[in-house]
């Protein structure tokens, strides 16, 4: 139970620090774009107000990948024959609507934009972690006495840095060998 005013502003501060991370705009973003898909599948655009809201996002979705999506009235109308592709079929993730897609073949090309606008969503990154933390390893592996490394080899130490797991299970005397055997031929 909260007593005084210190523990307050310390259950606040907490609050909102979970609300920030959770309530992103990209993510906010990401939620709308798929909700909009997910509704055209399962063909739930029905009411004025539905239609109103169908319109709203793909506005947001055009304006978001600019150049990307190449026609907004293309991805209207392909978004619109989307819940006959799914055939009746509950689309409950975006998974099932690109199984949906994958169904049809090279026929695949009638949905151009709709597939493009489902690639764009995978690759939005759900968090920016793990950049940030590839910054922050630049800071600790280039050092004042390594400043005049070359670009390629600080990459090469970057790569090895960031996936430490997969370079920790190498086996260096297997690798030695193939490098030596190399150097003979």
């Amino acid at each position: 139970m909260i007593q005084n005013a210190e523990e307050y502003q310390l259950v606040d501060n907490i609050s909102e620090a979970i609300s920030s991370r959770l309530f992103q705009k990209n993510v906010e973003f990401y939620v709308d774009a798929e909700e909009l898909i997910l509704l055209s599948a399962n063909g739930q655009i029905k009411s004025l107000e539905d239609r109103d809201l169908f319109l709203k996002h793909i506005a947001t979705v055009c304006d978001h990948f600019g150049n990307d999506i190449d026609a907004r009235s293309s991805l209207t109308l392909q978004l619109e024959m989307l819940q006959d592709l799914m055939d009746d079929k509950q689309a409950n993730n975006i998974s099932d609507v690109t199984a949906a897609l994958q169904t049809l073949g090279p026929a695949k090309r009638l949905y151009s934009q709709v597939s493009k606008l489902i690639v764009l969503l995978l690759v939005i990154p759900a968090t920016s972690a793990t950049a940030e933390r590839s910054f922050s390893c630049v800071h600790r592996l280039k050092t004042y006495l390594r400043t005049t490394m070359s670009q390629p080899r600080l990459n090469h130490l970057l790569v090895l840095h960031v996936h430490q797991d997969l370079a920790d299970s190498l086996d260096l005397k297997a690798i030695a060998q193939d490098w030596i055997g190399l150097s003979r031929v």
